[in-house]
């Protein structure tokens, strides 16, 4: 008797097929979000592409994180994107970008770089509305723990605590030519003024938790100055964001 083959065929096929499938491409999103925001198309006239360098998946809530940073230039103005998915693989990608963007970032005390054009908008306006897109500010607590994810593992900060003070005020010198050189002792004024409304929020109490984080890779302090942690409600955000670096140029000899 000759025993049929073809259903046992058929469905390893389909695990092969399965198995070899790759995640979603974010191409089309990264193109898009080039078009809509021509900081991260070019540099110096040339295009920026960009790389997957690191992804998040929370299992317990159903969502991924993913960075893309430009492949060109990354230590003199380095470009980013970064891409929430939710558990309907609906995604959303925002700029994540340096700090040449100051009205993009709302640095306190700093005014608009005259040779670099506006964004109009800002991280935190995009930050919102790809948790209200993505429908992950809901009343389960998720924003709260996309945040965790994003700020942690995604962008690898550190949570800020007053035992810093002196590294918070510390100068971080940057290359980057589209910033400005400015002396040590207008930075040091700077990261005072920083510290001190940093650490202001906290004894006033303008935020629940501590959800001040420490970018060192990129110099940059988030603070959410309201973060509603209770339960069965949307998370409020209202973030602020400082600058911690200091332009300076190289002297040849």
């Amino acid at each position: 008797m000759k025993i049929k083959s073809v259903p046992i065929i058929l469905a390893l096929s389909l695990l092969s097929f399965i198995s070899c499938q790759k995640e979603p491409s974010f191409e089309k999103a990264i193109s898009d979000l080039k078009n809509k925001f021509p900081q991260l198309a070019k540099q110096n006239n040339k295009n920026i592409e960009y790389k997957l360098t690191r992804s998040v998946t929370n299992g317990d809530r159903e969502f991924q994180l993913k960075l893309y940073s430009s492949v060109v230039n990354e230590y003199n103005d380095p470009q980013k994107i970064i891409i929430l998915v939710n558990q309907e693989s609906e995604y959303y990608a925002i700029p994540y970008l340096s700090n040449t963007h100051r009205d993009y970032w709302e640095f306190p005390n700093e005014t608009q770089i005259p040779s670099i054009k506006k964004t109009n908008t800002t991280f935190e306006k995009e930050l919102i509305k790809a948790l209200d897109t993505l429908n992950l500010n809901d009343s389960k607590g998720t924003a709260n723990i996309v945040l965790d994810e994003l700020f942690f593992s995604l962008l690898h900060c550190v949570r800020v605590s007053e035992k810093e003070n002196n590294e918070l005020q510390a100068i971080f010198l940057t290359s980057n030519n589209n910033i400005p050189i400015e002396n040590n002792n207008d930075c040091s004024e700077r990261l005072k003024k920083n510290y001190y409304a940093i650490f202001e929020n906290r004894k006033n109490k303008k935020h629940i938790g501590n959800y001040t984080f420490w970018d060192v890779m990129n110099a940059r302090i988030y603070q959410f100055e309201k973060l509603d942690g209770v339960k069965n409600r949307r998370a409020n955000l209202t973030l602020k964001t400082f600058r911690q670096d200091c332009a300076f140029r190289l002297i040849t000899m």
